[in-house]
């Protein structure tokens, strides 16, 4: 029982997966800075970034950074992507065995 229990945390402890989980999980984020948000509120003001919204440009003027927003968005991707890979790892480990 309790060497599976070591088994499922074979992946939190492969630090060489941590590492790529992060870097996919910033690549995510800066990646979605380019990708303009759905939601209008004002003219001649464009959003960047999901969920959060952490670019804006306004017309005429330099882009300006939320980065909080920027730091939430790395967070919740980093999250996002080490769920998936937990879970992909954990079907495959039972697929195997």
């Amino acid at each position: 029982m309790m060497d599976e229990k070591v088994k499922d945390l074979e992946i939190v402890l492969n630090w060489k997966a941590l590492v790529l989980v992060v870097i996919a999980g910033v690549c995510i984020t800066l990646l979605l800075g380019f990708a303009e948000s759905p939601e209008v509120l004002l003219r001649h003001v464009t959003r960047y970034g999901y969920p959060l919204v952490w670019r804006v440009v306004r017309e005429f003027s330099p882009a300006e950074y939320n980065l909080v927003y920027l730091l939430a968005d790395f967070v919740f991707w980093i999250a996002t992507v080490f769920t998936f890979v937990a879970i992909s790892d954990g079907i495959s480990r039972k697929l195997r065995s």
